[in-house]
């Protein structure tokens, strides 16, 4: 119901009269420009979609309660991993924007955080995750790749993300919430990271039709003081805070 909506609804460039989200949509959001970095990444997800070892999941994500699955690596690589479409869009963006300090909630197996570090090899990768063997596979998927602007933190979310907060000296320039998808814990996110964004500051909020509480988490951010632009790419949602925009909610298609 959700994308018949979506899909009715989004519009493309002919509909932004915004030069600078003109241009973003464009170079960015529409760029289908293969980069060098892409096979070598895309060898490693290909190789994880195909692995049968067992991995026991800790789940702090959506749910009532910490839970531990046991699953197969490739199933939890099929489940979990952002699209190759959505992760070039990841990298589209930090090419783009030059970000330099960026956040990843949600590390997963570590393809995603690739991309985001492959985009700018000078920025600083900050990637959280809350399973220790997930850690350790994105951290041996950084390695083959030799990423090393990667900070892998392990730990639940609403431990780890106000300690890093704490200790950076500087402002985050891209932020992608992709952990806990439920309606307090993103909203709560959210709010732990507004003090450290600036003007120039993008945040991707993943899946956010993923259920009714992440719509509702989103439609929560598009209405928070502070945020100017947002747009809707029905796989996930864009936010930005320059007081340079009006306050808008574009839909796109994607």
């Amino acid at each position: 119901m959700h994308y018949i909506s979506y899909f009715f609804r989004a519009q493309n460039e002919h509909a932004i009269h915004a030069p600078f989200l003109y241009n973003f949509y464009l170079k960015v959001i529409k760029n289908r420009q293969r980069n060098a970095d892409f096979e070598a990444i895309e060898a490693i997800r290909s190789k994880l979609l195909n692995d049968e070892t067992p991995i026991s999941k800790l789940d702090f994500g959506a749910g009532t309660r910490t839970r531990i699955k046991t699953k197969s690596l490739k199933n939890i690589a099929a489940t979990s991993l952002s699209s190759q479409k959505k992760a070039r869009l990841l990298f589209n963006i930090v090419q783009y924007l030059k970000c330099e300090t960026i956040i990843e909630i949600g590390s997963s197996l570590g393809i995603s955080t690739a991309y985001l570090a492959s985009a700018n090899k000078n920025a600083s990768v900050y990637s959280l995750e809350g399973n220790l063997d997930l850690i350790r596979l994105a951290k041996k998927t950084a390695f083959q790749l030799n990423l090393t602007n990667i900070k892998f933190i392990d730990g639940n979310f609403d431990d780890t993300l106000p300690r890093l907060l704490q200790t950076l000296n500087s402002k985050i320039d891209f932020v992608y919430l992709d952990g806990n998808h439920r309606f307090s814990p993103t909203l709560r996110y959210f709010e732990m990271l507004l003090p450290n964004l600036h003007q120039n500051s993008i945040l991707v909020v993943d899946d956010i039709y993923w259920s009714e509480e992440m719509t509702q988490a989103w439609q929560k951010v598009i209405n928070r003081t502070g945020v100017t632009l947002t747009v809707n790419l029905f796989e996930c949602g864009m936010v930005f805070f320059s007081d340079k925009y009006s306050k808008r909610n574009f839909t796109l298609k994607f």
